[in-house]
């Protein structure tokens, strides 16, 4: 079984709570790096505090920095 596109990073842009938790229980890692950034930057972005707390609570890197392309 593949697991389908799930595009964490759009969801934590926009504050899906149901998306992103969706994502992170289906294996799509808290730390998946989309063009240099990952999804905690997005949703810190966004100020959306709720998908702040559960990538965290799921292992996102508070420390992370973005990545060079």
């Amino acid at each position: 079984t593949s697991i389908p596109f799930l595009d964490i990073h759009n969801a934590a842009r926009k504050g899906n709570l149901g998306l992103v938790s969706y994502a992170l229980a289906n294996g799509i890692p808290p730390n998946a790096v989309l063009e240099g950034v990952q999804p905690l930057h997005c949703a810190c972005v966004g100020g959306w505090e709720s998908v702040v707390r559960i990538l965290i609570e799921r292992g996102a890197d508070v420390n992370a920095q973005k990545a060079s392309r």
